[in-house]
């Protein structure tokens, strides 16, 4: 539903039944999908999960070695958001990085 109320995916959806005079069962009106960044898997963006699980080694690695003291990561194809995922230093946990964020995915 929120995908749709910002543009990011089309409605067509129709009234089941009659409500009022003027809002009777089968109207409604189709909103255009406006092209904005939509959520998704990876696969519905035509990646491979198992390939972008890798990001979490490099991410990993570049705070375990304090390359960085944090990273954070979008991954976008084609209009589908499809892997947002942070990790960073807790600052009193033995320098211990932990992922923030895993996988994120929302149901259309």
């Amino acid at each position: 539903m929120p995908q749709i109320l910002f543009g990011a995916l089309s409605a067509k959806g129709r009234l089941p039944v009659t409500i009022s005079e003027t809002l009777k069962a089968g109207t409604g009106l189709p909103t255009p999908d406006l092209r904005r960044l939509r959520y998704g898997t990876p696969e519905e963006a035509g990646l491979d999960s198992r390939t972008l699980a890798q990001i979490d080694n490099i991410a990993l690695e570049s705070v375990a070695y304090a390359a960085a003291p944090g990273c954070q990561v979008l991954v976008a194809k084609d209009g589908w958001w499809c892997l947002t995922k942070a990790t960073a230093i807790a600052p009193m946990i033995n320098r211990s990085p932990s992922i923030a964020a895993r996988f994120t995915t929302w149901p259309r």
